[in-house]
Parts: C-alpha cells; sequence; structure tokens
C-alpha cells in the first residue's frame, strides 16, 4: 500500500492507494478541536460546488440540450465565467514571468458541435484504412463522442502558441509553465501523462479543466485524475489545509461535492 501525503500544510489528508484503486482503508486527519461527527455535520451542510467537479465521460454522458446558463467570451470563445475570470488571471501572471502568446483555442462545444468534431476525426481515420467500428474506437482515443465531452460544460480549455495542439505543445515555455502553475488557478491538465487507462484519452497537455480551489491543487499535489479524486471523496470525508487563516472541508454526497471553508 502507498500512502500519499497532501502537501497542503499540516495537518493533511491521506490517501490509500491500493492495485485495485482508491480503497476506504484509512480516514483522513483532522484538528482534535473537531469531532468526527462535528466534522461530517460540518461538511454535510456547506454550499455546494458540484458543477466544478462535474465528471464527464463515455460513461457519464450530458444531455443533448444542455447548456451552461453563465456563459461568456473570452478571445471571442465562449466558456463559463469562473473559467474565463481565472484563465485571464493565469495570463497576467504568466506574461508577469515574461512568456507570452498563449492562445485560447477552444472552450465551450454544443452537443452538434462535438458531434461533427467526432466525426471529422472518425472519417480521417477511415481514410487510413480503417473500417467504420474500428475508426470509431481509436477517433474516441483523442476525441470524446457527443455527450461525453466536458467541452459541452463550458469549462473545459483548449490552449495553443501556434494554432496546434499536439505533444510538442508540453515542450514549450508555456506548456512548462502552465504543467507547473495551472492549478494555483484552479485549473488541471485533464488527460495527465501516464493516466490513459484511467481517463481513457491520450495525453492532452494542451487540455486544461476549470475544477477550481482547492480541488486543483489537491489533483496536482497527488498526481491523481478527477475520476480517482472522485472515486476518492465518494469513500471519504475529507479535510484539506489550504492556508494559514483557515482550512477546507470537502465531501461528495452522491452527485454533490460541499466545500465550506472554516475559520482558525
Amino acid at each position: 500500500m502507498v500512502l500519499i501525503i497532501f502537501s497542503l500544510g499540516a495537518p493533511g489528508a491521506v490517501f490509500a492507494e491500493t492495485a485495485h484503486g482508491f480503497e476506504d482503508t484509512c480516514r483522513l486527519r483532522h484538528k482534535a478541536s473537531v469531532s468526527d461527527e462535528g466534522l461530517e455535520n460540518s461538511v454535510r451542510f456547506a454550499a455546494s460546488d458540484s458543477d466544478f467537479l462535474h465528471l464527464v465521460n463515455r460513461e457519464n454522458l450530458l444531455p443533448a440540450d444542455y447548456r451552461p446558463d453563465d456563459l461568456v467570451r473570452f478571445q471571442g470563445i465562449e466558456l463559463r465565467e469562473p473559467a474565463r475570470d481565472a484563465f485571464g488571471e493565469m495570463l497576467e501572471a504568466m506574461e508577469s514571468e515574461g512568456i507570452y502568446g498563449l492562445r485560447l483555442q477552444s472552450a465551450y462545444r454544443c452537443f452538434t458541435h462535438q458531434r461533427a468534431v467526432f466525426e471529422d476525426k472518425v472519417r480521417l481515420t477511415m481514410a487510413k484504412g480503417h473500417g467504420r467500428e474500428e475508426a470509431t474506437q481509436i477517433a474516441s482515443q483523442s476525441v470524446q463522442p457527443p455527450g461525453a465531452s466536458e467541452h459541452q460544460l463550458g469549462l473545459a480549455l483548449d490552449v495553443s502558441i501556434n494554432g496546434q495542439l499536439t505533444g510538442a505543445f508540453a515542450h514549450t515555455e508555456a506548456g512548462k509553465w502552465l504543467a507547473e502553475n495551472c492549478h494555483y488557478f484552479g485549473f488541471i491538465v485533464r488527460y495527465p501523462q501516464g493516466k490513459s487507462d484511467v481517463t481513457r484519452i491520450i495525453y492532452e497537455p494542451w487540455h486544461l479543466r476549470f475544477v477550481g480551489v482547492p480541488h486543483a491543487q489537491i489533483l496536482y499535489e497527488n498526481g491523481i485524475t478527477l475520476e480517482e479524486y472522485r472515486g476518492f471523496l465518494a469513500r471519504h470525508y475529507m479535510y484539506v489545509v489550504w492556508d494559514r487563516d483557515g482550512y477546507f472541508l470537502v465531501q461528495l454526497w452522491g452527485d454533490d461535492v460541499r466545500v465550506e471553508k472554516k475559520q482558525n
């Protein structure tokens, strides 16, 4: 068994990881002044930010008519307002360190748009000599079919510096900076290297997902995916130290993720 300690301050939280994934074989550390019962009750009635952690993939489809009600535009592209604000702050931080040229390539896509993107990928794959069924399977390794794309949430961003979305982005100054710093602004690299067996999508260093703080920090520090994080939350209550002034309580109740900040 491997224990992974959150490096957000002390006391922290503990993951128990086994060959079969995250199991509920441990509890999370918390201040002695907070009882288990009090901790669970305080989380249970906390405000919800479940939409930021909404899991969308081939097992968790969005309805065809789903459209966020807080879409705004940035660089002419639609995305949700919290993601827009955080992305703007992140760009300013990058430029303050002398890294310029990052562009928002794609964000919100409606169901119909995603269907067209997926069908284009299937056709290109078929043109290489694959049959329809095989081409669909190959295409789905890099493009989600309609309803399975988190772009429809308005929280997923494809970024680039030259208009191309390739693995080479990871080796650019912008790509390296994002990989090391985007979590400070509530973003994660949604499909990280070495996790395709979990996400079922190839490594995409250009694909960012807004999940908010402190979730992005937790995922980054522990090297886990959104699938793994939600799986852990489904089994545990959580206590997370975030800053000197207080701490966050996080728990998943069904599909509802609840977060409450407590003051020291």
